[in-house]
């Protein structure tokens, strides 16, 4: 009997602490749950952050309709001549503070083949009508569209733009006038009145959502939302 009590410790002694299989099997799935939390929370942010910029842009649209109703047109006067003649205007939304891309001194929600700058003239004149300038800011900053054009640099978007372009088309008519910006969540336009590529269409000629879910436009569960603006 005392023999088989000096054994028994001894067995317990050399069961002690784990083996290093045991050791590497809590690793792997620590990490496992690690990265099933970290991705979790990121779609969580970024469907916040969806939600969040679409409010925004029903805001600035009831904005813009007031400054339209009262002038008879949309606070822009200058249009910049891009591709092969298209006219386009573009003006950021939201203060110079709202966005973290800088070039010539000018903060930027799209940039690399497009380029569109704040506009302080346009904002001035927005501001009569928004007390308050919601907040749109990414919680991922800056979004990678990818490139515009074959073999051209990628594309960078922050916050949102009005936008207007002489060549666009609702519904095969000339429209363009837009609210246009980005989500990294697939489908992720929460307004009713989006408008969508739909049966082949492609950029410049758009139709309008009509309740159905609107397109991903860029690779990755990215989603450009274009919400049209009255004529």
């Amino acid at each position: 009997m005392p023999r088989q009590l000096e054994i028994l410790p001894q067995r317990l002694a050399k069961r002690a602490g784990f083996t290093i299989v045991e050791l590497l099997i809590v690793v792997v799935v620590i990490a496992i749950l690690a990265t099933i939390t970290i991705v979790t929370y990121n779609g969580i942010q970024n469907r916040a952050y969806a939600t969040k910029v679409g409010m925004a842009a029903r805001h600035y649209k009831q904005v813009l309709l007031l400054y339209k109703e009262e002038f008879g047109q949309y606070p822009y006067t200058v249009t910049q001549v891009i591709d092969s003649g298209t006219n386009v205007y573009g003006a950021c939304l939201g203060k110079t503070g709202t966005y973290s891309h800088i070039e010539g001194g000018r903060a930027m929600c799209r940039w690399g083949q497009t380029k569109f700058y704040v506009d302080d003239a346009f904002n001035l004149k927005m501001a009569s009508y928004s007390k308050t300038d919601p907040d749109i800011s990414s919680p991922i900053g800056a979004i990678d569209l990818g490139p515009v054009y074959p073999g051209g640099p990628n594309d960078y978007s922050e916050g949102m733009m009005f936008m207007v372009h002489s060549q666009t088309t609702l519904d095969g008519q000339l429209h363009p006038y837009w609210l246009s910006y980005v989500v990294p969540v697939s489908q992720g336009c929460i307004t009713a009145d989006v408008a969508v590529y739909a049966n082949g269409d492609t950029w410049p000629n758009l139709t309008s959502a009509k309740g159905a879910k609107e397109t991903t436009t860029h690779a990755g569960g990215l989603t450009t939302c274009l919400i049209p603006l009255p004529k």
